[in-house]
């Protein structure tokens, strides 16, 4: 049981004030690149000043359903990998490594 526990650990890392930054390139290339009227929300604990989390950029992204799959090869292109065993209709996960340590998840919805 012991080494099972050790498996469900969670490493926190401390708030790092490169996310915002960060945050903001990933928004610009999908607000570029997307040819259609977009939402991009910084969400999850990164979007929070000053507090830490698991290094990892949450990034909600909202756009009528009829563009998401243009969304998907956008995001594709720039380097993030579809996840599908988070795969939930109407939402999609993508993640991409930034750093070493801090990773971004994208998460686009349908209006």
């Amino acid at each position: 049981m012991v080494g099972e526990d050790q498996d469900l650990a969670v490493r926190m890392l401390p708030y790092d004030s490169k996310v915002p930054e960060i945050f903001e390139e990933i928004k610009q290339f999908v607000c570029n690149f997307v040819p259609y009227p977009v939402e991009v929300e910084h969400i999850g604990s990164t979007a929070v000043p000053g507090l830490g989390g698991k290094g990892i950029i949450d990034i909600l992204i909202v756009i009528n359903r009829e563009y998401m799959p243009k969304v998907v090869e956008v995001l594709e292109s720039g380097g993030y990998k579809h996840n599908p065993q988070a795969d939930t209709i109407p939402e999609r996960f993508l993640s991409q490594d930034h750093t070493t340590t801090m990773k971004g998840n994208c998460t686009y919805t349908s209006k």
